[in-house]
């Protein structure tokens, strides 16, 4: 107190304001990193993704987010089917994928990440994916289709399928019954329900 006064001495400034301080540059630390790590997803991969698949009308009945994986992983995306409408087959999903690959086509990545409404369910090597995005231009896109499931793995790494040999029509076969069973359990089992 003051000599003479019953006021209370005010503390000197600085003073009982640096714990409130610190409490802010916590919060703005996490968060700049959040924003960040949104930021180059977003440049990186969601845009690019975006752009190349707005090319094509027909893809207007799906929504598809591509990203790092945990949002920072460098040589792991996800391709991300987070809603589609009662219209949208099997074909229109592999005609999407194959063109994201094309607008990645000259991107190396370890593995993509095949996912709905954020879960992961199946993955393609990244080197696989790079070949769809190089052929995707030229190749007879059914071959490109029949060769998709002998190229995509559980999440553990090990094969989802077989490859086949012998007569083409019954190879012919096999391949594109595991192209739907690719697609039922990557998305279509559960959007029907």
């Amino acid at each position: 107190m003051k000599e003479g006064t019953s006021e209370p001495l005010a503390p000197p400034s600085g003073i009982g304001s640096g714990p409130k301080k610190r409490r802010g540059l916590w919060l703005l630390v996490p968060t700049a990193i959040v924003l960040v790590v949104l930021g180059f997803n977003w440049i990186s991969l969601y845009q690019p993704a975006r752009s190349a698949l707005s090319e094509d009308i027909r893809n207007q009945s799906a929504e598809v987010a591509v990203y790092h994986r945990w949002g920072i992983s460098p040589k792991e995306i996800v391709f991300d089917l987070r809603g589609v409408s009662g219209t949208v087959s099997r074909a229109d999903v592999t005609r999407m994928l194959f063109q994201v690959a094309e607008a990645f086509e000259n991107r190396e990545y370890d593995w993509v990440i095949l996912a709905y409404k954020g879960e992961a369910r199946l993955k393609i090597r990244g080197s696989h994916f790079q070949e769809i995005g190089h052929e995707v231009s030229f190749q007879n896109p059914i071959y490109l289709m029949r060769k998709l499931p002998q190229n995509v793995y559980e999440l553990d790494g090990s094969p989802a399928f077989s490859s086949y040999t012998g007569g083409w029509l019954g190879v012919l076969g096999a391949e594109m019954d595991d192209l739907n069973e690719l697609h039922d359990r990557w998305w279509l089992d559960e959007a029907l329900h």
